[in-house]
């Protein structure tokens, strides 16, 4: 059971990550409770380089407890990103598809999505699923952008509505 604490900061992140995931931009609310947020490190405690409690090394990632379905947590582990989710301008390091594949910019980007496995295209593995979801969510945000005038879309990439559409950087970045 969770510490009524940690249900505060995890409900916290979440309104401050608009409903997504930190690593993997998937939507918190489509996994199923208890598996829908964990508190996670973005420099692992075992390196010390900063507080353990430092609210800037903090994220919400997606939890699942299934060995056979890691999440973003559980897959980083204790090592460190080459690529934190909080870097500014983090947008630009990644490259999305219209098929849902995502591409690292430059070795730094390459070696986060290896760590966190963001880009799987075995069909058994959990993240071969998160392609899948991102391919869907690009052409469904496709399809909804040809019914909205221009201010309307931007302020929906720009996270006017909450929670923020899942996968939101691939499709600013793919839909501009």
């Amino acid at each position: 059971m969770k510490h009524a604490c940690s249900e505060e900061m995890a409900r916290a992140f979440e309104a401050e990550q608009k409903g997504l995931c930190a690593f993997c931009c998937n939507k918190l609310d489509a996994m199923p409770e208890p598996d829908r947020g964990r508190i996670a490190h973005v420099s692992p405690r075992d390196f010390g380089e900063i507080p353990e409690t430092e609210w800037s090394n903090l994220v919400l990632s997606c939890d699942s407890e299934l060995l056979s379905d890691p999440s973003c947590d559980a897959k980083q582990g204790n090592k460190p990103l080459p690529v934190s989710p909080l870097m500014p301008g983090i947008e630009g390091l990644f490259h999305y598809y219209l098929s849902g594949r995502m591409e690292g910019l430059n070795e730094n980007a390459r070696e986060t999505i290896r760590i966190l496995n963001l880009d799987s295209a075995d069909e058994a593995d959990r993240n071969h699923r998160l392609r899948t979801a991102r391919r869907i969510a690009i052409q469904t945000a496709a399809e909804i952008k040809d019914k909205l005038t221009a201010a309307e879309w931007d302020k929906t990439l720009r996270g006017a509505y909450r929670p923020l559409p899942a996968f939101q950087p691939a499709l600013a970045k793919l839909l501009r």
